[in-house]
């Protein structure tokens, strides 16, 4: 399997992407990754309904080795805190076409390996998902 960038955005409950506590838990997410040995770096990309630009994060994937890693940090960053999320879009559909938001604080391995292997899969299936 050929490596596939994925965007991600954290989020937690309501609070806007500026924020200083989402800022916190963002960079607990990146240095998770980090920690991880998975490759993360920021990805800047306009800002949706507005101009000017926002940050993502940017992983890039490839093999069940990627999947499972970053199934483990995205389990253990989102059981920190019940109101986190995280919205991940392949990046070569930045449209949001195929975007998976996975929630929740007892979120199975099982929900987040399936969401990202989705996204993983064929570029050509659009459909957005929510897993919890």
């Amino acid at each position: 399997m050929s490596p596939v960038e994925l965007r991600c955005v954290p989020g937690l409950a309501a609070l806007p992407r500026d924020h200083s506590a989402l800022l916190l838990a963002e960079g607990e997410l990146r240095a998770d990754l980090r920690a991880a040995r998975i490759s993360v770096r920021d990805k800047r990309v306009p800002a949706p309904d507005t101009k000017g630009w926002q940050t993502d994060l940017a992983l890039s994937l490839s093999g069940p080795a990627g999947i499972a890693g970053v199934t483990a940090v995205f389990k253990a960053w989102l059981a920190r805190d019940r109101r986190r999320s995280i919205t991940v879009t392949r990046a070569e559909q930045p449209d949001g076409s195929t975007a998976v938001t996975i929630t929740g604080d007892a979120v199975s391995d099982e929900t987040v390996r399936l969401a990202l292997e989705r996204l993983l899969g064929p570029a050509d299936e659009p459909g957005h998902e929510e897993a919890d």
